[in-house]
This record gives C-alpha cells, structure tokens and sequence, in this order.
C-alpha cells in the first residue's frame, strides 16, 4: 500500500508542477502496475490488518476500476477530470479504513479537507473530527516527520480553531479555512498508506 501511496502523492506532485506526462509516466508505471499486481495477487485474500472489511473482492475491483479509469483521462491529459479521479481513488482508500477501523491521521485531516470545502460547512462536524484526528494514531509520515507534523499541526490548529470558535463560519473565513487546511492535507493528509 506504501507504493501506491507514494506513486499517488507524486502523480499529484507532477500535475501541480505541469508536468502532465510525467504524472502519467509515474501513475503507469507505479501506481497502475502495483494495483493490477494486488488485483491479481490478493482479490481473494486481504491483507490481515484489513480483517473487518465486509467485502474485500469488490473494494479490490472498484480500486481496479478507478485506477483505470484515472489512466484513461491522464492519457488524454485531462487534468480536470484526472484531480477528480484521483480524489476517488483517495476516498477508496478512506473508505476501506473507516470500515476495517484503522484510520490515522492522515484520513482524519482528509476528511477535515473534504468536509471544508462543502458550500455548507458544518461546524460541529469538523470539531468532532477534530477530537478524532487528537487521538489517531499517526500515519507513516507523521511518524517519519513527528517534529514538522506536530509544528504544521499545532499552526494549522491555531488558525483552525479561531475561524471556528464562534461555532459557524461566515462566507467571508471560508477560503482561510480551506486554504490552511488545504496546506495542511497536501503535508500530512495526502497519503493513504
């Protein structure tokens, strides 16, 4: 799962330099040729830290078809559609650990990403994924970058918990929210191991 985490974040790496063939390159030959290797290897036995998965088989098919989904539309350089693609694909992956129970950090500060950038942001919602991002335990990079993790974290939750402590958030903190917690995803939450 580390590879295709990590051929993941550098497709995406790629895309925001402009350097659409390069990301396709790397999604290819990493991400696409590590995922048909898992379809064909594992479709029928998951690994054992995802034991609680109701249905192993087809979380594996439907990451199949993303993955090729995603490749068709990074071939026609269809960057729109690739970031849409591509944020299935992390989704799959939060999906598969919000059901097997072993969520990290990294899915709790992609869950705050997505939940802030709703056009109607609840508040009370974020706060509780808050509390749950407190107590996960930290994801590969947290762990490989623990002093970074906890400063990034510590300003981003500054900044955070200001726009939030009147319990809304009026249209005009919107974009700070999303814009720090963006920042804050692309560090430590972009990556799904």
């Amino acid at each position: 799962m580390q590879t295709l985490s990590d051929s993941y974040v550098k497709t995406l790496e790629l895309l925001k330099a402009n350097k659409s063939e390069e990301a396709s390159q790397e999604f290819l030959q990493n991400f696409v040729t590590t995922v048909k290797k898992l379809f064909s290897e594992t479709e029928n036995m998951y690994p054992p830290k995802f034991s609680k998965i109701t249905d192993w088989c087809s979380w594996v098919k439907q990451l199949y078809r993303l993955t090729l989904t995603t490749e068709k539309v990074l071939k026609k350089n269809e960057i729109e559609n690739v970031n849409k693609a591509l944020l299935l694909i992390r989704d799959h992956f939060y999906n598969l650990h919000f059901e097997t129970k072993t969520e990290k950090s990294n899915d709790f500060i992609y869950l705050i990403n997505i939940k802030s950038n709703k056009d109607d942001v609840d508040v009370k919602d974020l706060k509780s994924i808050l509390k749950q991002l407190e107590k996960a335990e930290l994801s590969a990079k947290a762990k490989a970058n623990e002093e970074d993790y906890k400063k990034a974290k510590s300003e981003w939750l500054s900044k955070v918990n200001e726009l939030l402590g009147d319990d809304k958030v009026a249209s005009d903190e919107l974009a700070s929210l999303r814009q720090v917690t963006e920042k804050f995803y692309n560090e430590f939450g972009i990556q799904f191991e």
